[in-house]
């Protein structure tokens, strides 16, 4: 038994006595007068003999040996533990521990254990370094950052913009219990939504309102994440916050700006300045027939004519040159390849620095237009001709009447007459229809509102008509009731029934017949709003009109090259459909050439 304790206790010994050889740690047996019976290891050149019997206290700096000394005696005297931190000459730093070792009830021996703390210190004095460094950055960031616990959203941590931001002070923050007090109400829910993908996922990107301490409710974008500890029984939600206020300023003009520019009429097309279409807006769709995923990538080329290929090429260099490009008038292709008159406006696209990297191009339609100019000029050629002609013929019969008035018969005389009488009519029809366009064009033509019976005004008229020919025969049929009763303007719709009528004569063969019904509660293709109302057609046996001048036959001074020789202004049918369209109705033509026309007008009942 004796000898089993004792050999245990020889090999505790020797586990010690290793324990003591290996450790890192410098360890020391001293006595009450601090003289050294036992150490380990010493820091070279030193070694074991030198200091083995030597005063412990001259292995100490002469500046800590005071202090050294002072906890000898407390550790000997008062059986406490002692500790104390001194750096030595090399620059190490050393924690020493004073343990005093009982036997008998009584301190006779220390052990005096010192740690190479260096490298801590190191690491401690780092670590203060990088907290200063970033709590710096923290404090100078504008956006706001702050540390929480998800469990009682209560805050930790924050910087000084979360400060000045919340308008609360520090210990303002402190005392919150949480952060549900700075959020928007209706936003709570989404904010626990957000907490909850964070702590499944560790991380989350969300879109709440602060309200500040003044009631300010300012948007934030926050960048979101989870910071577990090792042992994960506490963890920390850090989280970023930017204010959105100038960024959603800035997207609802840009909002505003991208409206205004997809509801403008203008085809507005954004390109590079090697050419390819990066931006392409509604406008553009309508003009050229592409949708915005089919050109984007595509060169500009997609509706340029071949034949104008260079002109691109010479406006885009121009603005790679940084000149200026004055707007000019082109054509263009659509996406059926038909040809558009277009004016352009070419703009450089600047970016942040001042560098041109890119062309805004504004295309307007002006196809209108140039058939409008077109037409006008073919208007003034007729109008020339027509004034020249009643103007001629007028000159003419008077020189003679003047000149020959005593030698003329008088079946002479009266033809003369009526040719100055029928040109003088011509003349005033013509005046008149300029009148009403220029009436149209400044926007003065008033409409006098009243009711009227349809059937009344076409006898009238079908009787004027057949009683002022002379060289042809006119038949019409007439199918309506005589109570068939509209509101509108009587003398205009008149007009119309004039324009219709007269028409169907001069375009016709020698015998004009001339069929007209009436279909009231009309609903059909001529009636495309699907209003209540009255539709009439107009069929006659005249010479038609060609398959392609139908389109145009209702623009402004257009008359077709068929009837170039006939007598006309091309005036006639614009000014119908204009006084149609005040009447909130619609006019349509079917014709076929040589065999005649039908005209189709709709008139809704008005109030």
């Amino acid at each position: 038994m004796i000898l089993n304790l004792e050999q245990k206790l020889k090999e505790t010994e020797e586990i010690l006595q290793i324990l003591f050889e290996n450790s890192p740690d410098i360890i020391m047996i001293i006595d009450d007068k601090g003289i050294i019976l036992n150490i380990n290891r010493i820091v070279p050149p030193l070694i074991k003999k030198d200091v083995i019997g030597k005063n412990s206290l001259d292995l100490i700096q002469t500046k800590y040996r005071e202090i050294y000394k002072n906890a000898l005696n407390n550790v000997f005297q008062k059986a406490s533990r002692k500790y104390l931190e001194y750096r030595t000459l090399d620059g190490l730093f050393w924690l020493v521990r004073i343990i005093p070792i009982k036997k008998n009830q009584s301190i006779t021996k220390a052990m005096v254990i010192s740690t190479n703390i260096t490298k801590k210190k190191e690491f401690k004095s780092d670590l203060i370094k990088e907290k200063a460094i970033l709590d710096a950055a923290l404090d100078s960031m504008r956006d706001i950052f702050f540390v929480y616990d998800p469990v009682h959203i209560k805050p930790i941590r924050w910087n000084k913009a979360f400060e000045e931001i919340s308008g609360y002070t520090s210990e303002e923050i402190s005392d919150l219990k949480s952060m549900e007090g700075i959020y928007d109400e209706s936003d709570l829910y989404k904010a626990y939504n957000s907490l909850s993908k964070l702590i499944q996922t560790g991380k989350a990107i969300s879109q709440l309102n602060l309200i500040n301490k003044y009631g300010k409710i300012i948007p934030f974008e926050y960048s979101s994440s989870l910071i577990r500890n090792i042992d994960e029984s506490t963890n920390y939600v850090v989280s970023i916050g930017r204010d959105l206020t100038e960024r959603k300023k800035t997207e609802e003009i840009a909002n505003f700006l991208t409206a205004i520019v997809e509801s403008m009429d203008d085809a507005i097309i954004g390109k590079t300045l090697e050419g390819i279409i990066t931006t392409w807006n509604d406008g553009a769709k309508r003009l050229y027939g592409y949708e915005e995923k089919e050109v984007i990538g595509k060169h500009i080329n997609i509706i340029v004519p071949e034949d104008r290929y260079d002109e691109i090429e010479h406006f885009l260099t121009k603005l790679k040159n940084g000149e200026h490009v004055e707007p000019y008038e082109t054509i263009r292709l659509n996406k059926n390849q038909e040809i558009i008159n277009v004016s352009l406006r070419i703009s450089p696209i600047f970016n942040k620095k001042g560098e041109i990297i890119g062309a805004s191009t504004i295309a307007r339609n002006i196809s209108e237009r140039i058939k409008e100019e077109q037409n006008f000029k073919r208007f003034i050629t007729t109008i020339t001709h027509e004034l020249r002609t009643p103007i001629t013929v007028i000159s003419t019969s008077c020189n003679i009447l003047k000149k020959h008035q005593n030698t003329l018969e008088d079946d002479e005389i009266k033809r003369l007459e009526e040719n100055i009488t029928n040109n003088i009519k011509l003349l005033e029809e013509l005046s008149r229809e300029l009148l009403m366009i220029l009436q149209l064009e400044a926007n003065e033509w008033k409409i006098t509102w009243t009711k009227y019976t349809i059937s009344h005004i076409l006898k009238n008229l079908l009787f004027l008509h057949k009683k002022s020919l002379e060289n042809k025969e006119f038949s019409y049929y007439l199918y309506m009731n005589d109570d068939l009763m509209l509101f509108g303007d009587p003398q205009r719709i008149e007009q119309v029934f004039h324009i219709i009528i007269d028409n169907a004569i001069k375009y016709s063969k020698e015998n004009v017949i001339l069929i007209i019904e009436a279909f009231d509660h009309y609903k059909g293709k001529y009636n495309p709003e699907n209003l209540e109302g009255v539709l009439l057609i107009f069929n006659d046996n005249g010479l038609g009109i060609p398959e392609i001048d139908v389109p145009n036959i209702f623009e402004r001074f257009y008359r077709s090259k068929e009837i170039i020789n006939i007598p006309g202004t091309g005036l006639g049918l614009s000014i119908a459909k204009e006084i149609i369209k005040n009447h909130k109705g619609e006019i349509f033509v079917e014709s076929e050439l040589g065999k005649g026309s039908s005209f189709f007008v709709f008139l809704p009942h008005l109030n």
